[in-house]
């Protein structure tokens, strides 16, 4: 909606004819209108936000954002900027756009999904550790019960005092 605030009227001298010449400049403002961007957003933990706000007006209109969630630092400006996102930072966001001639709002719901990052790591470390259990298993079980055990050492002495030839135990 645009509406006219004043006219502005500018008197020049002119060359042609020497005559005064009037100029009329009639200025329009506008109440801010917003920008279409999604209400619902979903991001990930640790991943950006960026939530757009950007309207057009005249003149220029002012920004100013409600976290309904958490407490955080005011913040201006059309973009509201998160580089980390946490599950704290879900919830409800407010920007009010307003200029001399009026003010608009705009809502934004930001669902904070939760990392899978954690699952994955948590997944591969168990892996590695059964793998390392069933590994100590297995060797342990081949160490005690594998076929003709005996000791070289032993061999030398009994074959150097009985002259007897070393067997394997067990076939």
């Amino acid at each position: 909606m645009a509406s006219t605030v004043g006219e502005i009227v500018g008197y020049f001298p002119s060359s042609f004819f020497g005559k005064i010449t009037f100029i009329s400049i009639n200025q329009h403002t506008d109440k801010p209108q917003l920008k279409e961007t999604p209400e619902q957003i979903t991001v990930t933990e640790g991943d950006p936000l960026h939530l757009n706000c950007s309207s057009e007006g005249n003149p220029s209109p002012s920004y100013t954002w409600t976290l309904l969630s958490n407490i955080r630092s005011p913040i201006s400006g059309s973009t509201l900027i998160i580089e980390a996102v946490t599950r704290a930072d879900g919830g409800q966001y407010i920007c009010l756009v307003r200029n001399s001639v009026g003010k608009v709002t705009k809502e934004f719901t930001v669902d904070v999904k939760e990392s899978n990052i954690y699952i994955i790591i948590i997944v591969v470390v168990a892996v590695i550790v059964l793998a390392v259990l069933v590994f100590a298993v297995v060797w342990h079980l081949y160490k005690n019960n594998r076929v003709g055990k005996y000791n070289l050492k032993d061999v030398f002495f009994l074959s150097q005092r009985y002259q007897h030839i070393a067997e394997p135990i067990g076939e």
